[in-house]
């Protein structure tokens, strides 16, 4: 029965970010599927672990393994899924490149300011997929950043700054400190983060208001990081909407 229960609270606990549009501030959307596809086996073996207990006369699970079972249930009903803003990046703080505070695997930590996917790849596949990322922007002189390549942009920006100084970058997020970022996933949140660069401008922007900023890109030093970091200078900036989804997530090609 224990099993059951696993299996089918994994399954209604699925069906319902699915249902209620939420399983995007878990995961990447981009392999939803999988989701999908463990949904429909959790449901499968729900069937046949029940239909099992059925057929025989069954000693009731402890409590305990009941209660075990129950909070995670609880926690993905009932909690509700807040999205994050710069009051989160506040009481961290901003680090380059990683937070040292593990996020409970030892080969994840929180990513700041940098995308960082080279876990994902050895040395060499890693710097061949960062050059056949970069051939789309390494002629062009003014480069408008999406929601679908804004991780893919921040990443070679931060990689190879020297071959974006002096091109015009556009892009939108929500401001902390003298920062303008976006929360990203790049495959879940065990390797989620806040990504974004330096504005180096004499407006002032409000903390968590959300604008587009557009300028040059250069290398300057931030105070707060005690180091060179890739920027935008000359900066434009126009107060922009939040946008309904204020994640961004990286797509593999």
């Amino acid at each position: 029965m224990t099993r059951f229960l696993i299996f089918a609270g994994y399954f209604v606990l699925m069906l319902y970010l699915v249902a209620t549009h939420t399983l995007d501030q878990y995961i990447n959307l981009n392999y939803s599927y999988l989701s999908y596809i463990s949904m429909a086996i959790s449901f499968v073996l729900a069937i046949y672990e029940l239909s099992r207990w059925i057929r025989r006369e069954s000693r009731l699970p402890k409590i305990s393994a009941i209660v075990l079972l129950i909070i995670p249930i609880f926690v993905g009903f009932f909690f509700p899924q807040v999205n994050l803003d710069a009051t989160i990046v506040a009481s961290k703080g901003l680090h380059l490149p990683v937070s040292q505070d593990n996020t409970g695997d030892a080969q994840m930590k929180t990513q700041y300011l940098a995308p960082n996917t080279s876990m994902y790849f050895s040395s060499d596949e890693y710097a061949r997929e960062m050059r056949a990322n970069m051939k789309p922007y390494k002629s062009l002189k003014s480069i408008t950043v999406d929601d679908a390549n804004f991780l893919v942009v921040m990443e070679l920006i931060y990689d190879y700054p020297e071959e974006f100084a002096g091109k015009t970058l556009t892009y939108t997020g929500f401001v902390y400190q003298n920062f303008v970022l976006r929360f990203g996933i790049i495959h879940c949140v065990a390797d989620s983060g806040v990504f974004g660069l330096q504005i180096l401008t004499s407006e002032k922007l409000v903390e968590n208001e959300w604008y587009t900023v557009s300028g040059k890109i250069e290398v300057a030093y931030s105070k707060s990081l005690k180091r060179n970091v890739p920027s935008v200078e000359g900066v434009s900036v126009v107060p922009a909407e939040k946008p309904s989804n204020p994640y961004v997530y990286r797509i593999f090609k």
